[in-house]
């Protein structure tokens, strides 16, 4: 099958786009920029709604964030979706602590 990329609002799902359903749908950015918005807490709801209206049954939402770790990804995600992979990213350490500069998940639709 073809790959075709499309664009739409997530959070208003005001376009064609956003009227049909995927097996994959995939996030680098979109969820951490609406976490910084003044209405930040409606916004992810909306997010994670809408996504999860857009996926077939058992799509997969592959995300990767910047501003959540995997274990805060899954809070958001629980009602809706299973995690069901960590991407494996590079790691650093500091101060005897190691973590990531980036988590990476695959989500299940439930």
């Amino acid at each position: 099958e073809d790959v075709k990329f499309e664009l739409g609002n997530i959070l208003t799902k005001d376009s064609p786009t956003l009227q049909t359903s995927y097996k994959v749908v995939t996030d680098k950015g979109t969820f951490d920029a609406i976490s910084l918005s003044e209405t930040a807490k409606q916004d992810r709801d909306a997010y994670i709604t809408n996504v999860r209206d857009i996926l077939e049954e058992d799509g997969l939402l592959v995300i990767t964030s910047c501003n959540w770790t995997t274990d805060e990804l899954v809070v958001h995600f629980k009602p809706h979706f299973e995690l069901m992979h960590t991407i494996p990213t590079p790691t650093f350490s500091f101060g005897g602590k190691t973590g990531n500069m980036v988590s990476s998940a695959v989500f299940k639709k439930r």
